[in-house]
């Protein structure tokens, strides 16, 4: 287990944390919202689905790993069919609890050192447990 916390910010999660893509209110109204918290470290996320046009954004107040990883959930998510949505998130939330990293869009990898940060998986996980109430 690495004990260096640096580990964890890889340039690709540093890019998304500071300079989000997705992060905003979708166009017009979103058809479907959700909000999450984590109480352990503050982090709020609001995510919001358009199922007219399968677009989903995120706002909300939270850390650089949370920011960042919301920012790829609504990257990879956008488009996708509420099976293709479900399968997915199920898959890089196994992997987040140990499981395989190869079975998810590689740039997913780029979260494999917080399972060695127990504290921070929340952090990260927030986002993709939050967008699977949207359509619960």
């Amino acid at each position: 287990m690495s004990s260096d916390i640096r580990a964890l910010y890889k340039d690709t999660l540093l890019a998304r944390g500071k300079a989000p893509t997705h992060r905003g209110a979708p166009e017009g109204f979103a058809t479907h919202t959700a909000s999450g918290e984590n109480p352990v470290c503050g982090d709020r996320v609001l995510i919001s689905l358009d199922l007219r046009t399968g677009r989903v954004r995120f706002s909300g107040h939270a850390c650089l790993l949370c920011t960042a990883s919301a920012d790829l959930c609504a990257e990879l998510t956008t488009g996708l069919s509420r099976e293709a949505r479900a399968k997915l998130v199920a898959s890089f939330l196994e992997a987040l609890d140990g499981g395989d990293f190869t079975a998810i869009p590689s740039v997913l990898s780029a979260f494999s050192e917080v399972r060695n940060w127990p504290i921070r998986l929340g952090c990260v996980k927030l986002p993709w447990e939050t967008l699977t109430r949207l359509e619960a």
